[in-house]
């Protein structure tokens, strides 16, 4: 399932980024997708990691969690998955793209205010 989430995703940025436009069916996934994500941060807790604030939301049924620095653009994936792994309980999942990003080297910080992306949050999938 989430094998095939990240490949219908990564089909989706493949075709904005490609200039294509988005069916009126994934338009309305989209803004589903985001209404839920917006419903979900609405609930997230804060919990310091290496002296960092992060604000951490769960999902409902604990599938995933979203994770960001508080007042910060600077992405540590690992600080960022152990805030996940503190408020959750569960083991957070770095995301993959963004470890991409990083060289695989999940404590290489991330400028995000040099990344053309209007991401506010990363997702981690959980393993509850």
């Amino acid at each position: 399932m989430k094998l095939l989430t990240f490949l219908s995703t990564l089909a989706v940025i493949a075709l904005v980024g490609c200039g294509q436009s988005t069916s009126p069916e994934q338009r309305a996934q989209i803004a589903k997708n985001k209404a839920t994500n917006d419903a979900i941060w609405k609930t997230r807790k804060t919990t310091t990691v290496n002296g960092v604030p992060y604000e951490v939301a769960v999902s409902p049924d604990r599938s995933y969690a979203l994770v960001a620095p508080a007042g910060s653009k600077i992405w540590i994936m690992s600080d960022m998955v152990t805030a996940v792994n503190n408020v959750s309980g569960c083991k957070g999942q770095p995301d993959f793209l963004l470890s991409m990003m990083a060289g695989g080297n999940l404590s290489q910080p991330i400028d995000m205010t040099k990344v053309k992306t209007n991401i506010d949050q990363m997702r981690s999938d959980l393993k509850c």
